[in-house]
Parts: structure tokens; C-alpha cells; sequence
């Protein structure tokens, strides 16, 4: 049986972004556990754009780390809080 992992991989594989950006994704997702895929596998199942956006959240979220901008991690962080609400 494939692991949550080798799911995950595989869909990002299927996937239109950009090969470097599938490479970042790979290894955010690696360090998660296993119970933790689950619910990312099913999202990505039920509509593989959302595969683009989260590859956008995270390169923004690494971007403002890197730049120690608050603002920019903020407004992040307020686009995520706007994904859950329109997924509630």
C-alpha cells in the first residue's frame, strides 16, 4: 500500500507547477505525519487547484520568513483564515 506521502507525491507530480515548485512542496510535506495527509490527500482529490494555491502559500511564507517582512507573513496568514472560512 503506498504511504499518505507517496499519495501526496504523486498528485503534486500530476500536477502543472512548476518542477521546483513540486521540489518545495515535496519537502513541507515530508515532514508531515502520516494521519496529517489525509485530509490535504482528500482536498487535492476533490480539486487539484487547489495543489497551485497551497504551492503559492508556501513560497509566500518562506518568502516573508526570509525577509523577516511581518506584514507580508500577515497577509498570508489573513488568506488562509479567508480559505477556511469559505471551506466551513
Amino acid at each position: 500500500m503506498n504511504s499518505n506521502f507517496e499519495k501526496i507525491k504523486s498528485l503534486i507530480d500530476a500536477s502543472e507547477i512548476d518542477p521546483a515548485d513540486k521540489e518545495n512542496m515535496w519537502q513541507v510535506f515530508s515532514g508531515a505525519r502520516e494521519t496529517d495527509l489525509d485530509e490535504v490527500i482528500e482536498l487535492f482529490i476533490e480539486d487539484s487547484a487547489w495543489i497551485g494555491k497551497i504551492s503559492h502559500n508556501i513560497k509566500a511564507k518562506q518568502q516573508a520568513f526570509e525577509q523577516g517582512d511581518r506584514q507580508q507573513w500577515s497577509n498570508v496568514v489573513e488568506e488562509e483564515k479567508r480559505w477556511i472560512a469559505e471551506m466551513s
